[in-house]
C-alpha cells in the first residue's frame, strides 16, 4: 500500500486543526484499506503534548458485498473473546503517561490477527483497531442470545409440562374429592 493523501478524502486533511502530513510507510505497518498519520497534538491528559499515531481508514469503510469474497461466519465468538482481556494499564512518559484502559496488542493479535499491526519482522504491535473488535462482539452477543433463547424454550417446555402435571393432579384430586363427596351424601 502506498501512503499518500489521495488515500483519504480531501475533506478529512481539511478539516484538521493543524498541518497536514503523511510520513513515508511500509505495508507492513499498517492494516489492510489504512493509512497512517502522524499528528502533533495535545494529549487526553492535562498538560501533556504528544505526536498522535494514528491508523485511520476512510471516513465510511467500504463495506458491499461486491467487493468480498471468501466470506465466512466468526466461529466461536465466545470463545475468542474468552481469550482477549481488557486491562488497566499505565502509559510510559513516553507515550503520554497516566492511566488507561484497554487490551494489549500482542495477545490481541494471537486471536485475532487481522486487526492489529506489527513493527517489521517483530513480533510488536504497533497499533490495534479497536473498532474491528465490533464484528467479533456482535457476533458473541448473537451467541449468548441463541443461547439465551434456547434456555427461555426449555424453561418454557418445562413450564408447559409442569403445567399439565398440575392440571392432571387437580383433575385426579377433584375426581376423588367427588367421590368422597358422593359416599358420605348416601
Amino acid at each position: 500500500m502506498v501512503c499518500q493523501a489521495g488515500a483519504l478524502p480531501e475533506s478529512v486533511f481539511k478539516a484538521l486543526p493543524m498541518p497536514r502530513c503523511i510520513p513515508p510507510c511500509t505495508e507492513s505497518q499498517l492494516l489492510p484499506g489504512s493509512v497512517m498519520l502522524y499528528v502533533g497534538m495535545p494529549a487526553t491528559r492535562a498538560g501533556t503534548t504528544s505526536t498522535l499515531v494514528a491508523l485511520a481508514s476512510t471516513m465510511v469503510p467500504p463495506s458491499s458485498i461486491r467487493w468480498k469474497r471468501n466470506i465466512s461466519p466468526v466461529n466461536d465468538p465466545l470463545g475468542k473473546l474468552a481469550q482477549i482481556r481488557a486491562v488497566y494499564y499505565d502509559w510510559d512518559d513516553e507515550h503520554g503517561g497516566g492511566h488507561d484502559i484497554g487490551f494489549i496488542g500482542e495477545e490481541v493479535g494471537k486471536v485475532l490477527p487481522e486487526i492489529v499491526a506489527y513493527e517489521p519482522d517483530s513480533e510488536y504491535v504497533t497499533g490495534m483497531d479497536y473498532g474491528r473488535m465490533t464484528p467479533l462482539l456482535v457476533e458473541a452477543v448473537n451467541a449468548l442470545r441463541a443461547e439465551k433463547n434456547t434456555e427461555l424454550a426449555e424453561r418454557d417446555r418445562r413450564i408447559e409440562e409442569l403445567t399439565a402435571r398440575i392440571e392432571q393432579l387437580e383433575s385426579l384430586i377433584n375426581r376423588q374429592h367427588m367421590g368422597i363427596a358422593e359416599e358420605t351424601s348416601r
